[in-house]
């Protein structure tokens, strides 16, 4: 099958964002480790029987944190300024990687229940308690907009805070990331009449160059550090789309694993088929694809979300940069409350890149499917302008920079 055909070099390949993906992430986590703490704390954090108590004692910690009674589960950097530095990897897991289900982020107040909207006050006492609830769920989340699309424009940071060779998402501090990315979402402003909206593309689930203990060949950023970037991308009333790439995992797997985020207003999804690959094959060695079925699956699961827990629209994209990794593109189907973007990936020139966004975006476009490009600040030589990018057709929603 063409799925099988080995990485290869073209005028456009995979985002440099990771032929070793895995490999990157961990050896980052080992050398931020070994630079930003201690020589006994190093011991204590590499060497793995240390390792697994201080896991079980951090587990112990921050359950006792959740009981009744006890300090909010919600980051410190949500409580106030956001953090200036994004040297986080002495919390990141363990090479091996972790499959545990996921904690909840949760809003300070609960989803409110169906119908809690329209129960009126003084009913009686739980009636009242949905009602405030309900409302103070609605203000806490009323600068995100029943759609985003259309009428959006999205100016995205893709990356990992881990690897600043992932993408701008994790280069320099916070501070720096978010006034970057600011300034480049203000250069669309003037040129649209879209409403120009920056936003983060965190790379949540990153495909590995080895097994991990589950044979998965993926490593899911542990809680704490997904909720670092949701609380950031709160504070600064950003969207937060979550990247996945399954490895040797499923879709469905993957993005029941992140059901807690996703249920907050401004999270959004990202699914990356270059590394979603069966059992014989490696990340960062051939290049996945993935089924008009999972991507359905996706659809519709985003769809039920938003009909269950009253959310906005929600935005999935789907990346692609050669054919194959999207074969059954035509049997994609829309679904009630999700906007669906096809980002064309991958960096090159102007030119090569103008004829695959023709080909992945305008070609093979449905009635209800948005464009997307992803932007390289190093490799793509030139880079297109604001002005370059707003002439494509169709004119791309949403435009991700790495």
């Amino acid at each position: 099958m063409a799925a099988n055909v080995p990485r290869r070099r073209e005028f456009v390949t995979s985002a440099g964002r990771s032929r070793h993906a895995g490999r990157i992430v961990l050896r980052y986590m080992q050398a931020a480790t070994a630079r930003g703490v201690p020589k006994l704390t190093r011991r204590v954090l590499v060497h793995p029987a240390r390792l697994l108590l201080l896991a079980m004692v951090l587990v112990t910690a921050f359950a006792s944190a959740l009981l009744p009674g006890s300090a909010s589960p919600r980051p410190a950097a949500a409580t106030g300024a956001p953090p200036q530095g994004r040297a986080v990897a002495t919390l990141a897991p363990a090479a091996g990687g972790s499959a545990s289900a996921v904690k909840p982020y949760g809003p300070a107040v609960p989803v409110p229940p169906p119908g809690a909207e329209a129960a009126a006050a003084g009913l009686s006492s739980g009636h009242a308690a949905a009602v405030a609830a309900a409302s103070a769920y609605t203000n806490r989340y009323s600068w995100v907009p029943s759609t985003w699309l259309p009428g959006h424009l999205f100016i995205l940071y893709y990356g990992n805070p881990l690897n600043p060779v992932m993408g701008a998402l994790g280069q320099g501090t916070t501070a720096q990331m978010l006034a970057r990315l600011r300034q480049q979402a203000a250069a669309y402003a003037s040129l649209t009449k879209a409403t120009v909206q920056p936003g983060l593309d965190y790379i949540a689930t990153v495909a590995q160059g080895s097994p991990q203990p589950d044979n998965t060949y993926r490593l899911r950023m542990p809680p704490n550090l997904v909720d670092q970037e949701i609380a950031i991308a709160e504070q600064n009333h950003m969207p937060l789309f979550l990247d996945v790439q399954v490895g040797h995992s499923t879709v469905p797997a993957e993005v029941k694993a992140l059901a807690p985020y996703l249920k907050l207003p401004f999270v959004n999804l990202a699914l990356d088929p270059e590394f979603d690959l069966p059992s014989n094959e490696l990340p960062g060695v051939y290049i996945g694809h993935m089924s008009s079925a999972d991507v359905n699956w996706a659809m519709t699961y985003l769809s039920q979300m938003v009909a269950k827990y009253h959310l906005p629209q929600k935005v999935l994209i789907v990346h692609e940069f050669t054919h194959i990794m999207l074969p059954g593109w035509a049997k994609i189907r829309p679904e009630p409350g999700v906007a669906l973007v096809l980002d064309m990936d991958g960096f090159g020139g102007q030119a090569i890149k103008t004829v695959h966004y023709n080909r992945y975006v305008r070609d093979e476009n449905l009635p209800f499917r948005f464009g997307g490009i992803k932007l390289f600040y190093t490799q793509d030589k030139p880079l297109f302008t604001p002005a370059q990018v707003l002439k494509l057709s169709p004119t791309p929603s949403v435009v991700l920079y790495q």
